[in-house]
């Protein structure tokens, strides 16, 4: 661990959604296109990052990959999560720490010019982008490598979607944002390779938690 590199906070699996199952999760995501003006606590983001990309304790990876190849990691945006000034980080699976990028470019915005969603980021509170390795995915799938990368992408951030859910936080898959801008800054942090898939994460606005709380009394 260098000097520079954030420890992130053990997952909180318990709070404030425990029992959650994943049938429940499907039914209740929602695509959030607007965040309340909340920063996420740093074990909100530690969670996501741990449970989906991370090596958990009992069970391994939250996200599988044949092979136990792994070749996609998470680049994170972060713009308003607490105790962590806002860069843009590298989430090391194995340590479980984040390492800021050699970029003084502010994630805010950078997002604003690069995503062709303005709301989401004008109000998301972290952005994680995920980032191929197309080294490791040709070792070990050939020529099947980049089909592979497209797949264990997309599985990546459903199961941070699910996560999200699981903490009673907004989330929103995002493909529209500005390639050859995204492979400049962040392609260069994991070798070079492509940015296949990204979502924001927020705390939802007053007027989904009152729906919410609207439907449940009904």
């Amino acid at each position: 661990m260098t000097a520079r590199t954030i420890p992130l906070p053990p997952p909180d699996l318990y709070y404030p959604a425990s029992g959650v199952s994943v049938v429940t999760a499907l039914r209740e995501r929602r695509s959030q296109h607007e965040f309340a003006a909340e920063h996420l606590s740093l074990t909100v983001l530690g969670t996501l990052l741990n449970e989906s990309a991370g090596l958990t304790e009992v069970f391994g990876r939250g996200t599988p990959s044949p092979g136990r190849a792994y070749p996609v990691s998470c680049v994170v945006a972060a713009c308003a999560v607490d105790g962590l000034p806002a860069a843009f980080y590298r989430y090391d699976p194995r340590e479980h720490t984040l390492a800021p990028l050699d970029t003084e470019v502010a994630p805010r915005e950078w997002l604003q010019r690069v995503l062709a969603n303005r709301t989401i980021a004008d109000t998301e509170a972290a952005h994680v982008f995920a980032v191929g390795d197309p080294r490791s995915a040709e070792q070990h799938f050939g020529p099947n490598a980049d089909r592979f990368l497209m797949l264990e992408a997309g599985q990546l951030v459903q199961s941070m979607l699910l996560v999200a859910q699981h903490q009673k936080i907004g989330a929103c898959t995002i493909g529209r944002f500005d390639q050859a801008e995204a492979q400049a800054l962040l392609g260069p942090a994991t070798g070079g390779g492509p940015v296949l898939h990204s979502a924001a994460f927020g705390h939802y606005p007053e007027a989904r938690v009152q729906s919410a709380a609207h439907r449940s009394a009904a």
